[in-house]
């Protein structure tokens, strides 16, 4: 905990595992947020309904449901968890892993779906590093509503990719995406936990 909170990154991931299943996680991540950092709870979203009284929505806390375009049979109950992050007051997002093979219309509905859910943000990663998923995740962030999580979305490729081939953190190949005007990006932006 004092290695996270004394983190310079200014963003603090939590993911891995479903973290909803442990009991003390609304107060690390309030901990976490309130030591100034922006905090994304990464969720598969199947228990983000039952919990999310336990957590208060502040401003450096975005929710974010795990979602790819082909789990239709989970989208039901991830949107329920959604609708119901955004009605008490939090900031919510999307993230989706793309393979090489993820059909970019699969993700188009999605991202119709998501613009009726009003989320406040999506990214969209690679899920291996292979040279095909960087590929067809660097198209796939063109759907992306705004350059913030174009970028955003490539130092979390980045980050997470690194962190599971337990390496230092290796760049994506490059592709012409934008970064945006007012944000330099720095080698610790996102700290993956």
């Amino acid at each position: 905990m004092q290695s996270i909170l004394q983190c310079e990154a200014p963003i603090v991931w939590i993911g891995g595992s479903e973290p909803l299943t442990h009991p003390g996680i609304a107060h690390f991540v309030r901990a976490v947020a309130q030591s100034g950092h922006y905090v994304f709870l990464e969720t598969n979203g199947t228990l983000l309904r039952r919990r999310i009284h336990e957590f208060q929505p502040l401003p450096q806390v975005f929710l974010v449901v795990r979602l790819n375009a082909d789990q239709t049979s989970r989208f039901a109950l991830a949107a329920e968890g959604l609708h119901a992050a955004r009605l008490s007051g939090f900031f919510t997002a999307v993230y989706s892993g793309v393979r090489g093979d993820s059909d970019l219309a699969e993700l188009t509905r999605l991202r119709e779906s998501l613009e009726e859910l009003g989320v406040d943000g999506w990214l969209i990663t690679a899920d291996s590093v292979d040279p095909g998923a960087f590929g067809k995740a660097a198209e796939a962030r063109a759907l992306l509503p705004g350059r913030t999580w174009r970028w955003l979305s490539r130092q979390v490729e980045r980050e997470l990719l690194a962190q599971a081939t337990r390496g230092e953190p290796k760049s994506a190949p490059e592709t012409r995406e934008e970064q945006p005007a007012s944000e330099e990006p720095c080698d610790e932006s996102v700290k993956a936990v």
